[in-house]
């Protein structure tokens, strides 16, 4: 009886433990699958982001500078698109329609700086550092570049 039940011990642990092997080799490679096909849909992901922005501002660009400028935003923007917080999104959504509502007359400067001190505060928010006495949009950020920082405010 005592060999009958060390047996049985023996054989439920082996038991057990191939078990517990195939299982963890089923979910490893289970993971791998999903790791995979996440790998191809964020790549048609960024085609689709890449396309329709390419569609919606083919005609807005044009061959200046300000527009290459204009042009290497919205690059950042379909990067950006699918991976930032919505917190960055909208910062950057609220520039481009500031920079909308602006094509037919002049940009403000104090508007350009409040809404790129925005992105930068939403970036760094998303990364998960402290905005803690950058100002209300982040105006502290870019302050050691402007020469001029009381005519801003």
């Amino acid at each position: 009886m005592e060999n009958y039940t060390a047996f049985i011990g023996i054989v439920s642990t082996l038991i057990g433990g191939g078990i517990g092997y195939f299982l963890k080799y089923y979910l490893d490679k289970k993971k791998d699958l999903v790791s995979e096909i996440t790998k191809e849909r964020r790549a048609m992901y960024q085609q689709f982001v890449d396309l329709i922005i390419n569609v919606l501002i083919g005609s807005k660009i044009k061959r200046n500078s300000t527009d290459k400028h204009v042009a290497a935003l919205y690059e950042i923007f379909k990067k950006n698109v699918m991976y930032a917080s919505p917190g960055v999104v909208i910062a950057l959504s609220e520039f481009f329609q500031y920079l909308y509502a602006s094509e037919d007359k002049e940009s403000n400067p104090k508007d350009i700086f409040r809404h790129v001190t925005s992105i930068i505060k939403e970036m760094r928010k998303d990364l998960g550092l402290s905005n803690k006495g950058l100002g209300m949009d982040g105006e502290e950020l870019l302050r050691p570049l402007i020469k001029d920082w009381d005519q801003l405010k």
